[in-house]
């Protein structure tokens, strides 16, 4: 009977799968796949990854045969073996990891293995300061909430005593971050909210772990960071904003949806009839890990299927009663040697039509990196991102299914607005597979929202992920090389936008990022922020839900004055988000934009004690969006006094001197000597005072100049992550007093300040110092009334060239630019200019913009857009100092004129 059945076996799955003779029969690895045996072979080899990709429960858990006492303890000595040395693996898979400094891969195999259950809770409490340690406190809160369920359903257990204790320390970490760690921007070279959205390292949701990395250089750039953060946190470190990132967070809070793969079709020889069900465990195996993906036991698919491939309709109606969401059909044909796998995924209730497909190919040596592949296809386009034209281009452009896994967490995580969450999963991916260039995309863009360790400079992967870009679609490196202009930046950076949303209207990236470009650069090259609205709209026309592009078109709409439309908006975002980070700075905008005084009053009594990103989000929303410099100067007056980190104690005593001047008090600096904000505040003055239009008395220019000319040696302001040489101090001291001695009336002294920044420039190296040889020379022409030279030396001007800048030039140098063509008659190109107020750093002359924009809206015969902005003034300056009654006169006068007769 033996020998029969043996002959049968063989007829059955073909005479090469069963080898030998006489008592030593066996199977021919080759010509077999047993789920078992490459789980028992991954154990041997020491390789975790696959183990666990195997691994669907206890061995045999189906098997049971009466009276066969041996074989039950030999069964039930190899399932406790199994579980035993898969833990051991797994623990020193964490461990190894760990210790090579490889958090993130130490963290991806601690989730893993809490999934398991492990029988001693010492395991536990590794495994989840191993998730911490990758950065995401937020993530290890959650599996320890998760572990804690299923041992109470389980077991009826509860974690032991040094379990909650860690936890608690966890918790009481994170919280401490929260309060003490700033985002602290790697600072790229623009002085503006340009660079921000660009160029940071950290995780701005909730400083987590990863904060506290070493921050080498940037430590002894205190003024420099905290101003290039003004620029960097006003982006980004939005939309740690619209999320609250709390123990039981969005994305793992959720539950999972569960997806069923039934039998394949195998057509071809022996090696595709071998595969079987084995194909199923395999590719559920890998549709696994995803906080969003569930697979349903492959058993349990097989078995409703009866070991068959369904047609479409009826694996709907078994998919619907094994509780799955989706379900998954394909085939695999062998012909000579070579295998094709195709795979459809289809949504449960909607089988018409499947949601997605994949075909895949390869030597039948491949088979586990053609189901990788097909597995990673699939789950592209099941896990929407923030782009899904990125989500599947990701899934053909990285052969690493951990790492386009990784990726995908991180896109979902980001289209949410998760910014530490995306920024942890995106370096996962990146260190998972080096080359991965869209990986390297997003974790430079959120590199410029939270602190990520290892990044100093987020352009410089901007540059990688462009160079690992060939195997990238037109699209795809379309927009890598337009994000590196946009990290650079450069003249360029707008137009190759434009020119992508032109060949590509459809894809929300590049209406994102445009939006982002015209936000953070168009103030550079004469465009206002409110310019990116539509950008912002169309991205959430195609994307309804994109969290990133809401705040900033609430900022916008808060800039422009479009009262009902932010109201909507808000209210919508309110009432999703009432508990996040940025519920506070959404409230403000509304309250501030509608003059509300008693609301305003009762945020800046709640903004005492937040963090500081919520401050640093609310004095930016009062000096740049909804212009209520009162509040923004209290709110940062406040924080000031709380904030132990000194980089956002620098940046908040330079928002104080600048609502200062932003709201016409300039002789009396509430700043006290050697503190952040006094050089800073002194060279913004002076640079404002020079303007003709304002008229400031002779007496002030000469108080500025003498504190100007005592300032030596004169230290020159940077933007963040840029060194000046000492050089460029002299010539920035030059400058000044150039400027000065011009409004004055000495023009010898002027004409030797001038020659002496005309000499420093000519070293070839010196590109900050021929900036300002251009701005003094064009100053020079216009007191000469030639204005036209005057123009086109201000047109060499580096608006758009960050790197070759002081950090306060180019604020002086717009407004001159729109009084040049003002004075020129080219009325709608001066509008645009004056309308770039303010942008970063330029309060001082936002006033006198607002008077010139009400001129020229008066001279087109708008008078109720004239009349609010003679009412702007008024507003901002309605205290302002004597020495500047020009202006405010100015204002008033324009109000009479259009008061009906």
């Amino acid at each position: 009977m033996r020998w029969q059945a043996l002959h049968h076996l063989r007829q059955a799955i073909g005479p090469d799968v069963i080898v030998g003779t006489g008592p030593s029969l066996g199977i021919a690895p080759d010509r077999l796949w047993c789920d078992a045996v490459v789980f028992e072979d991954a154990l041997a080899a020491g390789d975790a990854e696959l183990a666990l990709d195997i691994h669907k429960g206890e061995f045999a858990p189906a098997l049971f045969v009466t009276g066969a006492g041996e074989l039950e303890q030999w069964i039930s000595g190899t399932r406790r073996d199994q579980r035993r040395r898969l833990l051991e693996l797994v623990r020193r898979g964490v461990a190894r990891a760990a210790s090579a400094g490889n958090a993130a891969g130490a963290a991806g195999l601690a989730r893993r293995a809490l999934a398991l259950v492990p029988d001693d809770e010492h395991d536990v409490r590794e495994y989840l300061a191993a998730v911490e340690g990758s950065g995401d406190a937020t993530g290890a809160l959650a599996l320890f909430a998760e572990y804690s369920r299923r041992i109470a359903a389980d077991i009826d257990s509860e974690p032991e005593p040094e379990t909650e204790a860690l936890v608690e320390a966890i918790r009481r970490r994170r919280s401490d971050r929260a309060a003490r760690e700033p985002v602290l921007v790697s600072a790229p070279p623009p002085p503006t909210p340009a660079t921000v959205e660009s160029a940071l390292p950290s995780p701005i949701t909730s400083h987590g772990p990863e904060a506290d990395a070493p921050r080498g250089g940037r430590a002894r750039r205190a003024l420099l960071l905290a101003a290039i953060a003004c620029v960097v946190l006003a982006s980004g470190l939005a939309v740690r904003s619209l999320r609250a990132s709390a123990d039981g967070s969005a994305a793992h809070g959720a539950t999972p949806s569960a997806i069923a793969v039934f039998p394949f079709t195998v057509r071809g020889g022996d090696t595709a009839a071998m595969l079987g069900e084995g194909l199923t465990d395999l590719l559920s195996a890998k549709l696994q890990g995803l906080d969003e993906v569930r697979a349903i036991d492959p058993r349990s698919s097989i078995a409703a299927a009866e070991g068959r491939t369904p047609d479409p309709a009826r694996a709907d109606l078994l998919s619907q009663a094994l509780g799955a969401r989706y379900f998954v059909l394909g085939g695999l044909v062998e012909r000579a040697g070579h295998l094709e796998l195709d795979g459809a995924l289809y949504e449960t209730g909607r089988s018409a039509m499947p949601r997605a497909t994949a075909s895949v190919g390869g030597d039948t040596t491949a088979i586990f990196s053609l189901v990788d592949e097909l597995a990673g296809r699939l789950l592209a386009n099941l896990i929407g991102g923030r782009d899904t034209a990125l989500t599947s281009l990701a899934s053909v452009t990285t052969s690493s299914l951990p790492a386009l896994k990784a990726y995908l967490r991180g896109e979902r995580a980001l289209r949410d607005g998760l910014d530490a969450r995306a920024a942890a999963a995106f370096r996962e991916a990146a260190q998972l597979d080096t080359t991965f260039a869209l990986a390297l995309y997003r974790l430079s863009l959120v590199a410029n929202w939270v602190i990520v360790p290892g990044i100093e400079d987020p352009s410089e992967m901007a540059a990688l992920a462009a160079r690992h870009g060939e195997r990238l679609s037109p699209l795809g490196r379309d927009l890598l090389q337009a994000y590196r202009a946009y990290k650079t930046p450069s003249a360029t950076t707008l137009p190759l936008y434009r020119a992508i949303v032109k060949s590509y209207p459809d894809n929300v990236e590049a209406w994102y990022m445009l939006g982002e470009a015209i936000f953070h650069y168009g103030p550079l090259v004469g465009e206002a922020i409110e310019g990116a609205r539509e950008p912002f709209e169309r991205a959430l026309r195609l994307d309804p839900a994109n969290a990133h592009a809401q705040l900033h078109l609430a900022r916008v709409l808060a800039r422009s004055g479009a009262g009902p439309e932010l109201e909507a908006l808000v209210g919508k975002l309110l009432s999703e988000y009432s508990d996040a980070d940025r519920a506070l700075e959404l409230r403000a905008l509304l309250a501030w934009t509608r003059r509300d005084s008693d609301a305003s009053t009762r945020i800046i009594e709640e903004a005492r004690g937040v963090d500081e990103i919520v401050a640093y989000g609310l004095v930016q929303a009062g000096t740049t969006y909804a212009l209520d410099l009162p509040a923004a100067r209290a709110i940062a007056r406040n924080a000031r006094r709380s904030l132990t980190n000194r980089f956002m104690r620098t940046y908040m005593e330079v928002m104080i001197g600048q609502t200062d001047l932003g709201l016409g008090r300039w002789e009396l600096p509430t700043v006290q000597p050697g503190e952040a904000d006094e050089r800073a505040r002194l060279e913004a003055e002076v640079l404002a005072s020079v303007e003709p239009m304002l008229g400031v008395p002779k007496d002030r220019l000469r108080v500025l100049r003498a504190r100007i000319a005592a300032d030596h040696p004169y230290a020159p302001l940077a933007p963040a992550g840029l060194s000046l040489p000492a050089v460029a101090g002299v010539a920035m001291r030059h400058h000044l007093l150039a400027l000065l001695d011009l409004r004055l009336g000495d023009s010898v002294r002027a004409r030797a300040h001038a020659d002496s920044i005309t000499a420093l420039a000519a070293a070839p190296e010196r590109a900050q110092v021929r900036s300002l040889a251009s701005s003094t020379r064009a100053e020079f022409l216009r007191v000469a009334g030639r204005n036209a030279e005057a123009l086109a030396e201000l047109e060499r001007f580096p608006f758009d060239q960050f790197a070759d800048r002081y950090l306060l030039s180019g604020s002086r140098e717009r407004f001159a630019r729109a009084e040049l063509l003002r004075a020129l008659g080219r009325e709608a190109e001066a509008r645009a200019w004056y309308g770039t107020f303010p942008a970063f750093y330029d309060l001082a002359l936002l006033a006198p913009a607002r008077l010139r924009i009400a001129q020229l809206e008066e001279r087109a015969g708008r008078a109720d857009e004239a009349r609010r902005g003679y009412e702007d003034v008024l507003t901002l300056w309605h205290d302002a100092d004597t020495g500047l009654q020009r202006v405010t006169r100015e204002a008033r006068e324009g109000l009479r004129r259009l008061e009906p007769r």
